[in-house]
């Protein structure tokens, strides 16, 4: 509080602005946990929706790679992807974080519905379109951190189909380097 009002006091607003937004995150922090406990969030709806904007992203880039621009209008910038970023090209490194929690929990829905299709099948077929989006948008790094967060849940979720899904990745990355 101290220094929030001595950057108020010195006329320093961006100053206070960052020091408020810290406090903030760190109570959201501390607030989650026990809103979850008291059941006033539904994690699982939360991380459905997660998943739902996950699919949205993938599809907005592929559609702003293909046409030129996005949903919303946005173009592309230096022939990089920007999607909902509007003019920073991060959406790569974005969907390599978040996007193989996402498939998760779109195979883990199917795993419980039973469907015609194998979840392990429907993990593969999404982390093989998650990796040409993050291809197609330039960012090497953030396509290397794709590939190892896939290698890292393949080895932690014991998949079946562990052998051919590996040996995809290696051949990925074999011909990517």
């Amino acid at each position: 509080m101290y220094i929030v009002l001595a950057n108020v006091l010195f006329n320093n607003y961006f100053g206070s602005l960052r020091i408020f937004k810290f406090g903030l995150y760190i109570a959201i922090f501390i607030l989650i946990p026990r809103l979850i406990n008291f059941k006033a969030i539904d994690l699982k709806l939360c991380l459905n929706i997660f998943t739902v904007f996950i699919f949205f992203l993938i599809i907005d880039s592929l559609i702003q790679y293909f046409i030129g621009h996005n949903l919303f209008g946005f173009p592309k910038i230096e022939n990089r992807l920007t999607s909902l970023f509007f003019d920073e090209p991060i959406i790569g490194t974005y969907l390599s974080y978040y996007s193989a929690l996402a498939f998760l929990n779109f195979s883990d829905f199917f795993k419980k519905k039973k469907k015609f299709v194998n979840s392990n099948t429907i993990f593969l077929f999404l982390s093989l379109i998650g990796f040409i989006t993050i291809a197609l948008t330039g960012e090497r790094m953030a396509t290397m951190i794709f590939l190892l967060n896939i290698i890292m849940i393949i080895f932690f979720y014991k998949f079946e189909i562990k052998k051919i899904i590996l040996t995809f990745i290696i051949l990925l990355i074999s011909v990517g380097l």
